[in-house]
């Protein structure tokens, strides 16, 4: 069982700074638990933030020195005229 941590800071100069957080944990080292959010330091008060939170789980299976693994990833978009969210997947081969 480990837990991942991550963080970053990015600096604009025309928009909001952005803060993102992410947290990841694993057990065996075969299912994985996901989940990140942005939050932003807006200057004039509003936040224009496009992105919301995100939510994704993963199963990684080695076959002898080939690995099989299959992601899925949700994120929520905060203003979109087409869709609310989205939703990816992701089937991968390691050699």
């Amino acid at each position: 069982m480990d837990f991942t941590l991550g963080a970053s800071f990015t600096n604009n100069s025309f928009t909001s700074d952005e803060y993102k957080f992410g947290l990841e944990y694993n057990y065996k080292k075969m299912l994985y638990l996901r989940g990140s959010f942005t939050a932003y330091a807006d200057k004039n008060g509003t936040t224009d933030a496009l992105f919301g939170p995100s939510f994704g789980a993963g199963f990684h299976y080695p076959f002898g020195s080939v690995s099989l693994g299959l992601d899925y990833a949700y994120r929520v978009i905060n203003e979109s005229a087409f869709n609310s969210t989205n939703q990816f997947f992701t089937l991968s081969l390691g050699f």
